[in-house]
């Protein structure tokens, strides 16, 4: 992480991992406020590929280059809303 990193990177990381943690909660929250969901205790198919993707988009965030990062990071904010 840090070997060839510099301090911007460092800070960009720092934005971003709060970023996604917030965008986590307001997803599970949204996921689970849905009556269909709360009903069957279960999620639909569009959700866990849905949610699949997203979490995919989160570990790009890892393997982040300078040029992709916002891109990356405003998919991992915006998750499924």
């Amino acid at each position: 992480m840090f070997a060839g990193g510099s301090a911007w990177a460092l800070l960009w990381l720092l934005i971003a991992a709060p970023t996604v943690f917030v965008s986590q909660i307001l997803l599970t929250l949204l996921v689970r406020a849905r009556t269909s969901v709360r009903m069957t205790r279960a999620v639909a198919w569009r959700d866990v590929i849905g949610l699949g993707i997203w979490h995919v988009v989160i570990v790009a965030l890892g393997f982040y280059d300078s040029r992709a990062f916002f891109a990356l990071l405003a998919s991992a904010s915006a998750g499924r809303r």
